[in-house]
């Protein structure tokens, strides 16, 4: 009983999608309905409950086709707990087609940890031109989870992934934002090593090993693409010292460099978030003992600049990029130990200012967001009365700090909130 419920909007806003019970108690099935509820629309193609063949079909997630047209999802809709992707036009149950593979003897689509987590690793390409899946079709009752592609009319399925052994699987992977590759983590190479590589979503086995180095036992934890797709940035363990460090290549693996200090440092890099126009990156070095550093680096050469060696923690929640890539506004104690402030810094460290107002004593930061124009940033903080969590707004050099929440009946507290886009 998570709080959290299974609908989305189409990307263009047209329809909305969401998973009920609305025609059969206890089947959740798959349906699309216009904002006013004019038009309502089962989308999912789900059989009648059989107790002997399929006594509880159930849609579990899906995604919007990103130029809206169609929509795809996870069902048990063939065979009973095998979860196998679909994808159905947006308005309507026909034609209705498995795009997993016509044959399956394993599986299914790889459920998201933590196991049950009702999310399934599926993605649209960017371009709406591919589904891209990983999925054990191979052998039933051996998690071997490759990686698949499918036109979304289930024609041309495609292994992309490497060939896997006894063992060996793909962990997740990625779309390049101009959907040209895929990339992924696998164990592909040694069975104790886990490598990123990428690979041409329309042909076969087409794989780059872009981690080369690794040795058994150590692994790439994390990657992410830069929104122009020219490069990708990576965690990984690799070297002698077996620290994490921060590496990033182009897709080829040409121009690998460590781009978060030197080989023999005794640090580890946790998190990373490029900047919106993919010069630089910011990363959290955790020392020993648990204290946490904000860098910034460029995206292919060293030296790293130091923006904060207090960070509240390694959270990707608690520092972001200016949408304009302008600034990293982070939270930080290092005027009083506990008093978490918010901060702007300038990409290159050279001017930071204090963005939340002075706070009461015990008082900090919980979360912020910045405004999409990158006039201001806003923020929930215990900054007036110790204990209750109010919104507040100010500019990045922190001028003109706001209250914005008013007055909060005794006992209340603002929980979230959102820039109107």
């Amino acid at each position: 009983p998570s709080g959290d419920y299974v609908f989305g909007w189409a990307p263009d806003s047209l329809r909305i999608a969401y998973v009920a019970d609305q025609n059969s108690l206890g089947v959740f099935e798959l349906f699309t309905s216009t904002p006013g509820g004019t038009e309502n629309d089962i989308v999912s193609n789900l059989p009648d409950p059989d107790p002997l063949t399929n006594p509880d079909p159930d849609v579990q997630n899906f995604e919007w086709e990103p130029n809206s047209r169609l929509i795809a999802y996870i069902a048990d809709q063939d065979i009973d707990e095998v979860f196998e992707l679909y994808v159905s036009p947006s308005d309507s149950n026909t034609p209705n087609v498995k795009v997993s593979g016509t044959t399956l003897d394993g599986n299914g689509i790889k459920e998201l940890a933590p196991v049950p987590s009702g999310e399934y690793a599926f993605a649209w390409a960017p371009n709406s031109s591919r589904l891209a899946f990983l999925a054990d079709r191979l052998i039933d009752g051996i998690d071997e989870f490759e990686l698949y592609t499918n036109l979304p009319d289930g024609n041309n399925n495609l292994r992309i992934s490497g060939p896997q052994g006894n063992s060996s699987q793909v962990d997740d992977f990625a779309w390049a934002p101009n959907s040209s590759l895929i990339a992924y983590r696998a164990n592909q190479n040694l069975i104790t090593a886990i490598d990123l590589f990428t690979a041409l979503p329309n042909v076969s086995s087409s794989f780059q090993q872009n981690s080369s180095g690794l040795e058994p036992g150590q692994e790439v934890t994390a990657f992410k693409w830069s929104p122009d797709s020219t490069r990708l940035a990576f965690i990984s363990d690799r070297a002698f010292t077996r620290f994490f460090r921060l590496f990033t290549t182009s897709p080829n693996n040409s121009n690998n460099v460590l781009v978060s200090g030197s080989i023999v440092s005794t640090t580890d890099v946790t998190v990373f978030k490029w900047s919106p126009d993919s010069l630089r990156i910011a990363y959290v070095d955790m020392l020993l003992g648990g204290v946490f550093e904000l860098f910034t680096t460029l995206r292919d050469v060293e030296p790293s600049t130091l923006i904060s060696s207090s960070l509240a923690d390694d959270d990707e929640e608690d520092f972001a990029w200016a949408p304009n890539s302008s600034r990293i506004a982070y939270i930080a104690d290092p005027n009083i130990v506990d008093d978490f402030e918010l901060f702007a810094s300038t990409r290159d460290g050279d001017a930071t200012n204090v963005v939340s107002g002075l706070l009461v004593t015990g008082g900090k930061v919980i979360e912020f967001k910045w405004a999409p124009d990158n006039s201001g940033i806003g923020y929930i903080a215990n900054q007036n009365t110790f204990a209750v969590d109010e919104l507040f707004a100010s500019q990045p050099n922190g001028s003109n700090n706001t209250l914005l929440s008013g007055t909060l009946v005794s006992g209340g507290d603002v929980f979230s909130f959102d820039w109107v886009p």
